[in-house]
């Protein structure tokens, strides 16, 4: 049998679309060719096919050097990305439609793309996939936003993967690098939440019901970027099994604070007890307004959280917080349309926190169910209006508490 098929109006085929399409189709004794050209909304394909689709142990196809064009990922979910994908693919696949089962391996090519606002260079995925059991290889290239060389690059990602992705509990691992990625051109965040990441990451896991899966990791993280902080180092090895997380090691430096802490949080087990503690030092809060038009001081801030519960109790969160001068300065526009500069400064500020968490009458992880206060003191308080008279008060305190969920009959019928 051989057959030419040539769509020139949109058509579709279940519920997929095709703008247009040139294929020359041949089937000898039963093997399957497939050659030409297919435009869709999702891309352009170059297709280079055989197989044997009505094979007695099921069908099996193979794909030499099918090229594709423009190739958009969000399209095909609504979870992806904006892309704009061009490279080729080739590979083979047998055993379907039994994923689980199914036998396959393949390369598929970057060249050229891009993936929310970045530009990849290039890129590579080799995989193979064996009764279920998945290996692979990513790595990708992206260019540099900026047009001035040295001042930034897109940074690299190199990673392994393997797993059962196909079984009914799943397992996954996942090792690899980035360096210097920006990972906010990757997901499209908008340019006030930059995050670049030079790391190191391993995890390893089975199932994806946080109540039931088990899961356990490390990430290493040097010289990165995430939002107004800059991150000089960052240590985390993690593990999750039966609904409790355990943190073995945590570790933070950075500009804004520098903190170390772990333990263990009883998330999703109410019957389980938690101990999980973190302490630190607030190294500056300039970071928190560099975009903006005030400017923050801190004098030894320091910080201790402690989360804690026994077997079946609601989680008790303590938190204290000290800082010897803490002064903000703002500049605004007056009435009168002139500029003006308030600084505000309060010493000896302390501050707590005092709340519980009745994980059991909680929806998932949400807040209801929770319930806590906040306390607030310091020694002297200061408003000096530029070129005014200051205003001090010496001593003071508050006292903010808050009940999640709300009770309807506080506020009177509606």
């Amino acid at each position: 049998l051989d057959a030419t098929v040539q769509i020139t109006e949109p058509s579709s085929y279940g519920n997929r679309f095709i703008d247009d399409a040139d294929l020359a189709i041949a089937l000898d004794g039963g093997t399957l060719t497939v050659g030409g050209t297919a435009t869709t909304p999702e891309g352009a394909f170059d297709l280079a096919l055989t197989g044997r689709p009505f094979a007695a142990s099921g069908p099996s196809f193979a794909f030499d050097a099918t090229s594709y064009r423009d190739l958009d990922a969000s399209e095909f979910a609504v979870t992806a990305p904006r892309t704009s994908l061009t490279g080729c693919f080739s590979g083979s696949i047998a055993g379907l439609p039994d994923l689980s089962t199914a036998s396959a391996s393949g390369t598929v090519t970057l060249q050229p793309s891009r993936i929310g606002d970045a530009e990849v260079e290039d890129g590579r995925v080799v995989f193979a996939l064996q009764d279920g059991a998945l290996d692979g290889s990513l790595e990708a290239q992206l260019a540099s936003p900026f047009p001035d060389p040295g001042v930034a690059e897109g940074g690299r990602l190199d990673a392994t993967f393997g797993g059962r992705p196909f079984d009914e509990v799943p397992s996954y691992d996942l090792q690899g690098t980035t360096d210097r990625l920006d990972v906010a051109l990757l997901l499209d965040l908008p340019p006030e939440q930059p995050l670049r990441l030079t790391t190191a990451f391993d995890v390893a896991g089975r199932g994806t019901d946080p109540e039931t899966m088990t899961l356990g990791g490390s990430v290493a993280s040097r010289s990165s970027v995430v939002g107004p902080v800059a991150l000089d180092t960052l240590r985390a090895q993690f593990g999750l099994a039966s609904g409790v997380l355990r943190v073995d090691t945590l570790l933070v430096d950075s500009d804004l604070i520098d903190a170390r802490g772990g333990g263990v949080l009883a998330l999703f087990d109410v019957q389980a007890a938690s101990d999980f503690g973190i302490e630190g030092e607030v190294e500056s809060l300039a970071p928190l307004v560099a975009e903006g038009d005030g400017t923050l001081g801190l004098e030894q801030g320091t910080f201790v959280l402690r989360a804690e519960s026994d077997p079946g109790a609601p989680l008790r969160i303590i938190g204290t917080s000290e800082a010897r001068q803490f002064v903000y300065s703002q500049t605004a526009e007056t009435l009168s349309g002139q500029t003006e500069t308030v600084t505000y400064a309060v010493t000896g500020l302390n501050t707590a926190l005092d709340a519980s968490w009745d994980r059991a009458a909680a929806d998932s992880l949400g807040l209801d169910a929770f319930a806590g206060e906040v306390r607030a003191s310091f020694d002297q308080f200061s408003q000096r209006p530029e070129g005014g008279k200051p205003i001090q008060v010496r001593q003071g305190s508050a006292r903010l508490r808050a009940d999640l969920p709300l009770d309807p009959h506080r506020f009177g019928p509606a």
